[in-house]
């Protein structure tokens, strides 16, 4: 691999999702810190890095804990003691614009689409005066009209104040297609389903799911074929569950 060509932009980056190329621009959000004040920014660059278009000091005092790209459309959360939910119109590279701000309590760490119009927060709630967590937070967002995005619906696990899902999107397990949304909750691990009547469903929780019959702690990740749920365990091995039965069928052991 040789490289051709380097540039530079400045703050930091969330992670691999705040990066994304599409029809040969290359966009990126980015937090910095300007007057020991944290400010935001989205940058456009052409394919020769050179800049096209950018959208700085975005909510100022803030920093991005999460985005998602599609197409002419970028989405980022933004946090402080409140959850803003940027919407962002790329269709004029060399203009982008923000065509949308939700503000709701809590934010959302990772980003998923679900489906068509779909998009799926995992992350905290928080009490909007001083900022303390307050459980783990499911959201559901309509994004049919992407400059007016709405939280359909929501779920706090009041129990949980963190999960797996916040820091390493490859222990998520999520299926639209199948209706399957997996993780692991401090030692737990649960699944959901999603009604757009009655919201985020418990299919199957498996309690100390990362603890060992020892008590030691082991990272953990889901995986399902057909209606047999699979719970991959570094030290113990396998697990398997029925999804209709919610009962345990079978184990392998290291």
């Amino acid at each position: 691999i040789e490289e051709n060509g380097k540039t530079a932009v400045p703050g930091m980056v969330d992670d691999s999702f705040s990066i994304d190329e599409h029809e040969g621009y290359l966009r990126i959000l980015t937090t910095d810190w300007k007057e020991g004040e944290t400010v935001n920014a989205l940058y456009i660059l052409d394919k020769d890095l050179k800049p096209a278009g950018r959208i700085t000091g975005l909510a100022k005092g803030e920093q991005i804990y999460s985005a998602r790209f599609l197409g002419d459309t970028a989405y980022f959360v933004t946090f402080r003691q409140i959850d803003p939910l940027f919407t962002v119109d790329l269709s004029n590279p060399r203009k982008p614009k923000i065509t949308g701000e939700l503000k709701i309590t809590g934010f959302s760490e990772y980003l998923h689409f679900y489906g068509e119009n779909l998009l799926l927060g995992i992350g905290r709630e928080s009490d909007p005066a001083t900022g303390e967590n307050q459980g783990v937070k499911l959201s559901m967002f309509d994004i049919s009209n992407s400059s007016k995005v709405k939280e359909v619906k929501k779920l706090v696990l009041k129990d949980y104040f963190y999960s797996e899902a916040f820091y390493d999107y490859r222990k998520v397990l999520i299926s639209p297609a199948e209706n399957i949304i997996g993780f692991q909750t401090e030692e737990d691990y649960t699944i959901y389903s999603y009604d757009e009547e009655k919201g985020f469903i418990e299919e199957l929780t498996i309690k100390k799911a990362a603890l060992t019959e020892d008590g030691e702690y082991q990272e953990t990740e889901g995986a399902f074929i057909g209606d047999c749920f699979y719970l991959l365990k570094v030290i113990d091995g396998v697990e398997a569950y029925d999804l209709n039965t919610k009962k345990k069928i079978g184990a392998w052991k290291k």
